[in-house]
């Protein structure tokens, strides 16, 4: 009898020890980004980083992500392509990884500004603000004239931004329980077209996503219009090439200076700068061309080669090679 007394105390003993390092359900609290909503919706497969992970001092090269959910549905719209939203989280190290191996990938980068409109939905980064951890770290940059701190890991997008998406509508689309989660969203209907769990996602899979949804779009409602930024640059590429035919080099650096100034007042993407360098460049490598001719054909014919000089004197300003064509003019 006296056994059986024992052991039931034991039993009762062992679950209430049990109980007391149990938690019960639903009292894990969760973070809030704003008043108005509860983060993260799902979580993350990982919690926190695992490993030590490389952060980057300087602002990456990624994608160019839109600042609001109305301003992507516009855009999209406009352009009739679909937004694709990444459900992220802050301590998600599958979440960064794809961040790294597909947002930040160079090919897709220029893929997607033309053919998507990106959104992300980032859980927990109030938290990763106020522990500043490295990857919620900001640099200065202008947006519209005034000063503003960007996300390293998010160039375009400050936290307020990052915050004010995290509770619009682009969130309510991962109902997944997990992250990272990837859908895409016709912009006309802003339902979901398709969607992916986890990371591991193949880029290509991807493009080929978004050329298929692009196709149906473009069927449904029409063919959009190119961004602002690409019709800017394909102007001022066409009127340059348009001056270097004609021989005023000149013109043809002159033909890149709105667009540079554009480029710097929107910061536009890496890819679109590249662009307005690789122009001015043929524009002086043309000019350089035409110099090396006239210099080549002095010997046989000074009189002709001192006149096309003193042609193309007047069209080398901004190309570095005025002293060089002075030179070469005293020697005549």
């Amino acid at each position: 009898m006296r056994s059986r007394s024992l052991l039931a105390f034991l039993s009762i003993l062992a679950v209430g020890a049990f109980a007391a390092f149990t938690t019960p359900v639903g009292a894990e609290e969760k973070k809030k980004d704003d008043a108005t909503k509860d983060e993260p919706t799902g979580k993350d497969e990982h919690a926190e980083k695992t490993e030590a992970e490389a952060v980057p001092t300087e602002p990456v090269t990624c994608v160019s992500l839109a600042k609001s959910w109305d301003k992507a549905v516009k855009d999209a719209k406009a352009q009739n392509v679909p937004i694709v939203v990444h459900s992220h989280g802050f301590y998600c190290p599958p979440c960064w990884g794809m961040h790294k191996s597909v947002m930040c990938d160079a090919a897709y980068i220029e893929f997607s500004f033309e053919n998507n409109v990106k959104v992300l939905s980032l859980d927990r980064l109030r938290e990763g603000v106020t522990k500043k951890e490295a990857r919620a770290s900001t640099y200065d940059a202008k947006e519209g004239g005034k000063a503003v701190k960007y996300l390293i890991e998010l160039p375009g997008l400050t936290v307020d931004d990052v915050l004010s998406l995290r509770n619009s509508k682009a969130s309510s689309y991962n109902k997944s329980g997990g992250l990272p989660y990837t859908a895409f969203i016709d912009p006309f209907t802003e339902e979901e077209i398709e969607s992916w769990k986890g990371g591991g996602i193949a880029t290509t899979e991807i493009v080929d996503a978004v050329k298929a949804a692009r196709e149906t779009l473009s069927k449904a409602h029409g063919k959009g219009k190119p961004r602002p930024e690409l019709k800017a640059m394909a102007d001022a590429e066409k009127a340059s090439a348009d001056r270097v035919k004609a021989g005023d080099f000149c013109g043809a650096l002159a033909a890149f200076a709105a667009a540079t100034k554009k480029a710097e007042k929107d910061g536009w993407p890496t890819h679109l700068r590249d662009r307005i360098t690789k122009g001015r460049d043929g524009a002086v490598a043309a000019a350089t061309e035409a110099l090396d001719q006239i210099e080549a054909g002095k010997a046989e014919d000074p009189v002709k080669a001192k006149k096309q000089l003193g042609t193309l004197m007047t069209r080398l300003r901004g190309t570095g090679l005025e002293q060089r064509a002075k030179g070469l003019l005293a020697g005549m």
